[in-house]
């Protein structure tokens, strides 16, 4: 018996992200100029992320582990700088 399959109910990866072209021609789609860098972006991150993944050979779940913990980072700073916009020295629960 081996160990976890690693990266074994990834998503497909094989689909194309369609360009700027392709996304106006639905009817009355109007685009955000700022859609297809995003989008971009977060086909980037995805591959990224899967090579990490398999690079380092962590499991669905240690990769989860690790995102979450980078989104509470995130998160962490996005509320102090929201309660205290004129101090972002301050903890977000400091009054």
């Amino acid at each position: 018996m081996g160990g976890p399959d690693i990266g074994h109910d990834l998503p497909d990866r094989s689909y194309p992200i369609p360009d700027q072209a392709t996304l106006r021609q639905a009817q009355g789609l109007r685009l955000h100029k700022r859609t297809m860098r995003v989008e971009q972006a977060d086909a980037d991150l995805t591959g990224i992320l899967f090579e990490l993944q398999l690079e380092r050979k962590l499991t669905d779940t240690e990769m989860l582990t690790i995102l979450d913990r980078q989104f509470a980072r995130w998160l962490r700073q996005l509320l102090r700088k929201e309660r205290h916009p004129r101090d972002p020295g301050k903890k977000a629960d400091e009054a």
